[in-house]
């Protein structure tokens, strides 16, 4: 008889493009709200610049990219080994993934640059997308076994990517390309220590319908924009 796997509690980071609602036969709860962009003419690939921005983004913020797992429908998760320091990795990873869609949306501007202006919207040129973000952050208790990572942590972090109340922040605000929500256990850890990247006053806090009967989530949601590739820094949360 095996053993269960044993139960190590992790940072769980889950990640998704969003499909751009401009484009005609996007359905929000289809595929391709996971990973629709490369559905469309003129789009990057999903899974080749979401890997390309996670590889970026980890690299600079020094964070490992081993344990991170490409879903077939587009997205990723990253489940980080125990006994790291939670607020900086956070810090680090957030920061530096705005940089890293900055620079895939700022290419995606001088491609098409020749054939027109920016559109609007998730629009640019002529029918280039911008790459916007959905990312959603917990910690808690994994295991993890030949079928890969599992765990209340790992459901609750997918939980929360898929949270129609994320969807609607970024739907609300054009001007930026991320969306995070903070499990509130993470986010009285990591946020509440008002880490430089991390402003507590740039949350709010929101509830997530839970599982069938299960309890309601609370969470913490901020949207950012990326920031100027060239010259420019990062806007604080």
């Amino acid at each position: 008889m095996n053993e269960a796997a044993p139960g190590i509690r992790r940072l769980c980071i889950a990640i998704a493009t969003d499909a751009p609602a401009l484009f005609p036969g996007h359905r929000p709860d289809g595929p391709e709200a996971w990973g629709g962009l490369a559905a469309f003419p003129g789009a990057p690939s999903p899974r080749a610049s979401l890997g390309a921005v996670l590889d970026e983004a980890c690299g600079a913020a020094g964070v490992q990219r081993v344990h991170w797992v490409p879903w077939p429908e587009g997205g990723e998760l990253g489940v980080f080994p125990p006994g790291i320091d939670e607020g900086r990795v956070v810090a680090a990873f957030t920061r530096e993934l705005c940089r890293a869609v900055a620079q895939v949306n700022d290419a995606q501007v001088n491609d098409v640059r020749a054939g027109g202006d920016r559109v609007g919207g998730d629009r640019v040129g002529c029918g280039a997308v911008r790459l916007r973000l959905r990312v959603a952050l917990h910690q808690g208790i994994t295991r993890c076994d030949e079928g890969g990572y599992s765990g209340r942590a790992v459901v609750k972090a997918c939980q929360l990517l898929d949270a129609e109340v994320l969807r609607r922040e970024l739907a609300a605000s054009p001007g930026d390309d991320l969306a995070f929500i903070v499990s509130a256990e993470l986010f009285d850890d990591v946020v509440g220590e008002d880490h430089a990247d991390l402003r507590r006053s740039e949350f709010r806090q929101v509830t997530v319908p839970g599982p069938l009967a299960g309890p309601d989530l609370l969470a913490w949601v901020s949207t950012r924009r990326s920031p100027a590739p060239v010259g420019g820094t990062a806007a604080p949360w």
